[in-house]
């Protein structure tokens, strides 16, 4: 094991970085987690820096699953395999939430 460290050289905030960045604020305001300026920043060792995008990934199927209860060592196997977009294969471990019928047999 070792430690590593580096320095990242960032590139300038621009006037075209200012709609995405005035975004984020929105977002995060809409959240009741930022309540400063037109953007955020965020100061680190004396320098300000302009967040403009929050950089969220979308879960991959191993996850997806493992979130529904699934075990880690449950085997997906199926159309999980194919070739294929992600997003029909995501939608289709999400959970869907259901109208319940009225006047079902079951439900009187």
């Amino acid at each position: 094991m070792a430690h590593v460290q580096a320095a990242l050289q960032v590139p300038p905030f621009t006037e075209a970085h200012t709609p995405r960045a005035k975004a984020v604020a929105e977002f995060l305001r809409a959240h009741g987690v930022w309540d400063g300026g037109d953007v955020v920043t965020l100061e680190i060792d004396g320098a300000t820096y302009v967040i403009t995008d929050i950089g969220l990934r979308m879960l991959t199927l191993r996850e997806l699953f493992n979130a529904q209860g699934f075990p880690p060592d449950y085997v997906i196997d199926g159309h999980w395999q194919e070739d294929g977009g992600k997003p029909d294969k995501v939608l289709s471990v999400e959970p869907r939430l259901h109208q319940p019928r009225t006047g079902h047999p079951a439900q009187v």
